[in-house]
């Protein structure tokens, strides 16, 4: 999509691409699934869009996810002032924990709302 972050923000594709001296010829789109019908049919060698966009409907597209990842985000708690820090201690300790177990509920919702998930990989917990 012509403005979207991922393709002309800040480490968004064509800046990346740029700084790997990586030559592409962009076919820009006005929305994700404009990107993915050109795809399916066969107008453009590949699309680029939102992770949550694509493991929904890449399948009515007839079309492969790919794992590749161009700009990456950290989501973060925030808590108010008044939050005790109990609290945002178990739950950093419990979202580390979670992220370190395979079969964890943090995995299980990834799973459900996007298809593959990602494999589990340490995790210092959440920052605050």
């Amino acid at each position: 999509m012509l403005n979207d972050v991922y393709y002309v923000g800040n480490n968004g594709l064509k800046q990346v691409a740029a700084s790997f001296d990586i030559t592409i010829d962009y076919v820009e789109v006005a929305s994700y699934r404009e990107a993915l019908a050109l795809l399916a049919a066969g107008e453009v060698d590949a699309a680029m869009v939102g992770r949550i966009y694509g493991s929904r409907n890449y399948l009515d597209f007839n079309l492969l996810p790919s794992p590749l990842m161009v700009k990456p985000i950290q989501v973060r708690p925030a808590f108010s002032h008044q939050a005790p820090i109990g609290f945002i201690q178990a739950l950093n300790q419990r979202i580390t924990l979670w992220k370190q177990t395979p079969d964890s509920i943090y995995y299980q919702l990834l799973d459900n709302w996007l298809g593959d998930p990602p494999q589990p990989r340490h995790h210092a917990g959440c920052n605050h």
